[in-house]
Formats: structure tokens, sequence, C-alpha cells
């Protein structure tokens, strides 16, 4: 009999009790072979043949049977805690990772680009998405803020939170730009005939009368306006207006006559944003105060292009009934501003209303004058002229001011300024305003955006490791069956050290690099804009994730051949050639994400080169990578398929746990910072007046002010 079958034979019946722990059988199994060789040594010093040596050795060790009922008795619970312990790592470990990675992900990171893409794009329509509002919403809440689902029509949608408060006017008037908004000029008997049913519930609002002339002027008049110079040089609106309907004419007029007796005009669309807002909440994270932002970006102003028209239509109808000897009645119509201008003005909230009722007191100032001029009065025309001019002036002069400040080194340095510091929103919603936010008031904007940024990274790296993990597991089973591992492609256990060591150099390391190197390096955190600094950003994050990935394989590949040794099974010649290309493609990143983020504007052409080098670099790496792989498949896979099988089946657990650690140790640290970020940002907030930003409220409030007090100081009609 042959000494190898022999000793084999005796070792397979030894540890037959094992065999539902092949790892530990294999362990078993080298140190009875050590002790088997030794009894071999000592008979073959005695004389004895190879063969009676082996024999005499296989006799030394007892009886089969016996030794592995002691073998199995002794390592009965130790089988059991391992068994415990290689059913979580292989069964559970990974889904348990995926459900971490997929709850503690922030998918409002997603859905914030989403609306960032949405917000500078052509247009963005108030329909928030009700996962966007992230607290738990009544029947009532849900109501106010989507109106009706059910419903087929916006206007409809927004009719049923009317229909459930009736008495509230917020609600009423809601419904009401809903429906102006959608409702043709053809339609105009339909709308008449609703506008005549609501009406008595707010009869002292002249919006009623205003809505029914504007659409009534639609079907009389036909406005053209051309720019031309004025006698003092300087562009004048030259307004063509030509009568389709005259009785549909008078008929406007007499509504639009109306409502400047009216005591007020009011839309609520203010309150309503308020509610809505109130009903939101607080932003605890940037899809919130996008949200916010969206929705008020969506507020529908369907009243202000009618107004301004009538003003239009107005003097010239004035005129007409001036032409035709009706002076006193034309005077009404000539000097509607008047009443017009502070009742626009009381209900402006925005800077857009603000800018629409300074574009009506313009109409009359360009106008008016000259109208009395043709009509003989240079008295009316001389006191039209210093009363529209008076208010006209809090907006001429913001414009003015804003114009000239845009020309100075400080206006010219803030739209470059604000480039490279601004974050995206702030730069969407703050250069035309003409007033300039300091360095302090732009960085927790700007910060914030990149939490948020670092987020959807983090999502990105999870999906990697998810993808990883699936493809380890069609790698350990391709080993095994394809390659002719079979059951010695081994599920290992490394030790707590080991398993320490990996987690601490192969994860946690990287991670802390990356944090001291974006927070603590003056030249490499978050002083520019994420879109100047997006560069470096996509550098220093995809050095995190290169070094885990390279640094967890190579820390667990050492650990699995060490083990495979100790298990007497081949192991195939280091991948070093693998390893320099990983850390090569580390190391390009990590000096890229190094350099200062000045060097690195995107809108430079050496920026353009450099990246598209470093891209080809990245490429070839990796090209060379898949090529060293497939090489050592073909030349080694079937020989040494028993380690590379083990190799993957060992690396799932450590990827499952590096899947929960960066999820785990990184989504509480950015959501905390998103919170503190968000209280710290003045500048983005939402103003309580429901307007987009605090410098936009602050702007329209003195505008509307000064608005207010010109109006005030206008003699009273005789």
């Amino acid at each position: 009999m042959n000494e190898n079958k022999q000793s084999e034979d005796f070792l397979n019946a030894a540890t037959a009790g094992l065999k539902n722990d092949p790892e530990l059988q294999l362990d078993v199994k080298a140190e009875l072979r050590t002790h088997l060789e030794e009894h071999r040594r000592e008979a073959e010093v005695k004389g004895l043949a190879p063969d009676a040596a082996a024999e005499e050795a296989v006799r030394a060790m007892g009886q089969p049977a016996e030794l592995a009922a002691s073998l199995e008795s002794a390592n009965r619970h130790r089988m059991r805690l391992r068994s415990l312990i290689k059913i979580a790592a292989q069964w559970l470990l990974a889904p348990l990772a995926i459900a971490i990675a997929v709850m503690t992900t922030d998918w409002g990171e997603f859905q914030a680009v989403n609306m960032l893409n949405s917000l500078t794009g052509t247009g963005y329509a108030f329909g928030p998405d009700i996962n966007s509002v992230q607290r738990k919403l009544s029947p009532d809440q849900r109501l106010v803020l989507y109106g009706d689902p059910a419903r087929k029509s916006f206007a409809d949608k927004q009719k049923a939170i009317w229909e459930k408060w009736p008495k509230s006017k917020i609600y009423l008037h809601n419904y009401i730009t809903h429906l102006i908004s959608g409702a043709a000029t053809e339609h105009y008997a339909e709308l008449a005939a609703e506008i005549a049913k609501l009406q008595p519930l707010d009869p002292d609002n002249a919006r009623f009368d205003y809505i029914l002339a504007g659409r009534l002027l639609d079907q009389a008049v036909d406005i053209k306006s051309s720019s031309e110079k004025g006698p003092d040089g300087k562009p004048k609106t030259v307004y063509d207006t030509t009568i389709k309907d005259r009785a549909k004419l008078d008929e406007a007029m007499a509504h639009f006559k109306a409502g400047l007796a009216k005591p007020e005009f009011r839309r609520y669309t203010r309150e309503m944003a308020i509610e809505r807002l109130a009903i939101m909440g607080e932003p605890t994270s940037l899809v919130q105060e996008i949200q916010e932002i969206s929705m008020l970006a969506g507020i529908l102003l369907p009243d202000l292009s009618p107004l301004r028209n009538m003003e239009s239509t107005s003097l010239f109808y004035g005129e007409l009934l001036a032409n035709e000897g009706k002076r006193k009645e034309a005077d009404i119509f000539l000097n509607a501003h008047r009443r017009l201008v502070p009742q626009i003005n009381s209900d402006a909230f925005t800077l857009i209303d603000v800018l629409v009722v300074g574009a009506i007191a313009g109409i009359a100032e360009e106008r008016l004058p000259e109208i009395y001029e043709k009509l003989g009065d240079p008295v009316a025309a001389e006191k039209a002229k210093d009363e529209t001019a008076l208010l006209t002036m809090p907006v001429k002069q913001w414009k003015e001011k804003r114009n000239a400040t845009a020309k100075t080194p400080v206006g010219q340095d803030f739209g470059k300024n604000m480039k490279l510091h601004g974050g995206i929103l702030a730069g969407m919603l703050i250069p035309a305003l003409g007033e300039y936010p300091t360095p302090a008031e732009l960085a927790p904007s700007r910060q914030l955006e990149y939490v948020v940024a670092e987020g959807l990274g983090l999502g990105v790296l999870s999906i990697g490791l998810m993808v990883m993990m699936l493809t380890l597991a069609l790698m350990a089973l391709y080993y095994r069956w394809i390659r002719g591992g079979g059951t010695a492609a081994l599920l290992l256990l490394p030790s707590g050290g080991e398993l320490l060591r990996i987690l601490g150099f192969g994860v946690f390391l990287p991670i802390l690099l990356y944090y001291v190197i974006s927070r603590y390096l003056p030249w490499c955190g978050s002083k520019l804009s994420l879109p100047s600094g997006a560069l470096q950003f996509m550098a220093q994050y995809m050095t995190v994730i290169c070094s885990i990935l390279v640094g967890t394989r190579m820390l667990a590949d050492s650990c699995v051949r060490r083990r495979c040794r100790e298990l007497l099974l081949p192991v195939a010649p280091p991948t070093r050639d693998l390893y320099v290309i990983g850390w090569s493609t580390a190391g390009i990143l990590l000096i890229l994400s190094l350099l200062p983020q000045v060097w690195l504007d995107p809108a430079d052409r050496h920026t353009h080169i450099l990246c598209v080098v470093i891209a080809v670099g990245l490429i070839l790496l990796v090209l060379a990578g898949l090529v060293h792989y497939v090489f050592c498949d073909l030349r080694y896979g079937r020989k040494f398929a028993a380690y590379y099988g083990s190799l993957a089946r060992t690396m799932i657990p450590v990827v499952a746990l590096t899947l929960i650690i960066v999820n785990v140790s990184s989504r509480p640290y950015l959501r905390m910072a998103e919170r503190n970020l968000l209280a710290k940002d003045t500048l983005m907030r939402v103003d309580s007046n429901a307007g987009f930003t605090v410098i936009e409220s602050r702007i329209t409030q003195r505008l509307k002010g000064e608005i207010q007090k010109a109006a005030e100081a206008l003699p009273p009609d005789k």
C-alpha cells in the first residue's frame, strides 16, 4: 500500500466527524499530518522501510474511529459556533449590509439634483412630490398642499380646498388664481358666470372687476408696442392700440372703473404660500429647502400682465373719451394710476409684483403728460409729469443703483466671486438683485451643496460595493464549479485581529484621510463653489473609493494566502502587478485631490487637457488591471481554483462589512452637518414673508414702502 494513500485514508477517517466544517477539517488534518510525519521519521530512524514506517506511524496514532469521535467531541462547540458565524457571514451579512445601505441612504439627495435641474431649466411648475415633504401629513394638510388629486383639472383640484373651507378668502382666491390661469379668452362667458358667483363672497375686492376687464380687453382691443428713441435720446415705448369691439371696450372699462372704486385689491397669494410653507415645516435637508423654493418659484401670478395692459388701455380710452368731449369721465381713466398703483402695491409681496407696479407707473409717466399736451392742458400735463415721476422714482432709483454698481469694480468682481464661491442656488437667485452678500453669508449654502454631493457619492460607493459583492459571488461559483475548485473553495474566517486590520487600514483609514483632506487642508476644502471645485471633489472621492477597493482586497488576499498555506492548499503567485496598478491609480487621484482648487478651474483649457490626460491614464490602468486578471485566470485559474474561489468567498463578507461601515459611520455625520448648515444659512432661507430669499424680501419691502409713501404724498383728486 502506498504510504501517501495510507496516510490520507487515515486522515480522512480520523477527521470524518469534522466534514461539516471543511476549513476546520483541513486545519485538523494539517496538524495530524504533522504528527504522522513525526512518527514516520521515528520509525525510519529505527530502520523500517518507508512503507512499513508509514504503517507504523498510522498505528501509533491509534484507531481512526476512536480518534474521529474524540476530535468531533472536542470540537463540537467550536464547530457549532463557527457554523453560526459562517451562516451569518455567507447568508445574512450581505443582505443585512444591502438593507442598511438602502435604509440609511438619503434618496432626497438624488431628488435634490433633479430639482436643481428643474430650477435651472426653463421653469418649474409647482407640484411637489409627496416624498419630498418628509413629515407625516394629515388629510387636511395634504389637501391644502396638493389639492384633490382625484379631480381632473388643476383648477378643480384647488377648488376642492375652498369647498372644504368655504369661508376662507385665502382658499377662495387660490382657486380663482388657478381658474384664470387656465381659462382661455374665448371661454369668457363661463369665466364671467363663475366670477359672478364668487364675487359676493368678497365684494370689496377689486380683483374680480379687474379679471373681467382684462378678459374683455383681450377681445376688445389689439395692443402692439415698439421701442423708439424719445426727445431725450432714451428708449421710449410706443403703443399702437386698435379697437376691435367698442362695446366690449366700454364694458371692460366699466369693470375697470368699478375696480378703481373698491377699497382693496387682494389676491391672497402670499397668505396661501405662507400656509403651505407652514405645512411643509422648517427644512432639515437641502431637498426640503429646494422644494420650498420650487413651490415659491411656481407661484402663479396671472393678474400682473392684464393689470399692466389695463393701464395702457385706460390711457388710450381716456384720450378717446376726451376727444369725444367727455373730459370729466376721461380724467378718471387718465388718472387711473393714482388709484391702481397703491391698490396693487398694497398686495405686492414679490419683487416681480413691485416691478410691475413700477411699470404701471412708468406707462403713465411716459404717456400721460403727452396726452394732456395733445388735449391742450399744459397744467395737467405738468402735474401728471411730477406725480408720475414721484411714483416711478423708487423702482427707477433701485434699477439705476443696481446697474451702476454692476459696472463698478465691486460689481464686476461679484459675478466672478459668485461663480467661484457661491452655491448653485445663490448663483441663481442673488446676482440680479444688485445687493451683494458677504463671503460669510455665501459659505453655508455652498458647503451644504458639498455635503449633499458627498451623500450622493456615498450612494454611488454603496452601489459599487453591492455590485462588487455580486461579482465576487459569481467568481466564487466560477472557480468552484467551472474551474474545478470544488469544496476546497472555502469561506475562510479571519481572526479578530486580521479582520480589524482589514477594516481599519482598508476602510477607516481612507475615510479618515478624506475627511482630513476635505475639512482641514485650507486649499482642498469647500472654498470654491461645487461647479468650480467639482474636479477636485471627484478626485478626492475617487481616491477614497479606489483606496477602499484596493486596500481591502490586498489585506484580505494576504489573510487568505496565509490561511491556505496553513491548510496546505496550493496558492497562486502574488499579484503584485495588480496592486501596483491599483495603488498607482489611487496615487494619481490623491495627487489630483491635493492640488489647490484654483488650479483646477473647469473653464480653463489647461484643466481640460489635464483631465483628459488623467482620464486616459486611469482608463489604461483599469484596462491593464482587467488584462492582468484575465491573464492570471488563463494561466493559473484551474491550478489554483481553490485559492481563487476561497478569496472570492472570503471577500464577500469583508465587502459587506465595508458597506455597513461606510454607511453607519458617514450617514449620521452628513445628516447632522446638513441640518447645522441649514440652520446657519441665512442667505438662502425662505423668508417668512414668502420671499425667495431674505435679500429679495428686504428689497421688495423697501421698494413697496417707498412706493406707498410716494402714493400717499400725491395731492387728492379734485
